[in-house]
């Protein structure tokens, strides 16, 4: 059965199960005794940004930042999505950022390469790239990219409800910092 209604400028359709009929649609889980539990937003709403300040090089001061920056931004709550989805939408979520980082004129092969490299990194775990940010990390271009995961063994009906943060060399393309919750 396929129910109908209207988000804002979207109308948007989709199955009992909750799950969009294509990816321009945010897909949303209705329950008839509530508001939606979960709004999964399409990839053209990642997001792409440079950072105007350096990326702290100690340790715990690249964590704090990473936590309050992205981890604890805006953003993560903007792609409640299911893991299913994640799975299926991962790779045009990552292509999309790359488009966006083309556009912006930014280095867009690097952050091809990091994103390559964090979605290897996700083992069998439920991995969406949702955002990036470009910056200078001790005197070298980097990539922070944000993905929203979950752990494998979770139902496909679970939404992703983890964040983690790397911190790419966009040179040599390798892991310069790391942060997630749980």
């Amino acid at each position: 059965m396929i129910k109908f209604f209207a988000i804002g400028f979207f109308a948007v359709s989709f199955s009992v199960a909750g799950y969009a009929q294509n990816e321009k649609e945010p897909a949303q889980n209705t329950s008839s005794d509530g508001p939606p539990r979960f709004v999964c937003l399409d990839s053209t709403q990642v997001t792409i940004q440079v950072l105007n300040e350096p990326l702290p090089t100690q340790s715990d001061s690249l964590k704090t930042f990473l936590w309050e920056k992205f981890i604890w931004g805006p953003e993560p709550e903007r792609f409640q999505c299911r893991v299913w989805d994640s799975r299926v939408l991962s790779i045009s979520f990552a292509n999309s950022l790359v488009k966006k980082a083309r556009a912006k004129s930014l280095d867009s092969a690097s952050l091809r390469a990091c994103l390559d490299h964090v979605l290897q990194d996700s083992g069998r775990n439920a991995y969406l790239p949702i955002s990036a940010a470009y910056g200078d990390f001790g005197g070298k271009p980097a990539w922070v990219i944000l993905v929203k995961w979950e752990r494998a063994a979770s139902s496909s009906r679970e939404v992703l409800g983890h964040v983690r943060v790397y911190v790419m060399d966009a040179k040599v393309i390798v892991q310069l910092g790391f942060t997630t919750c749980s």
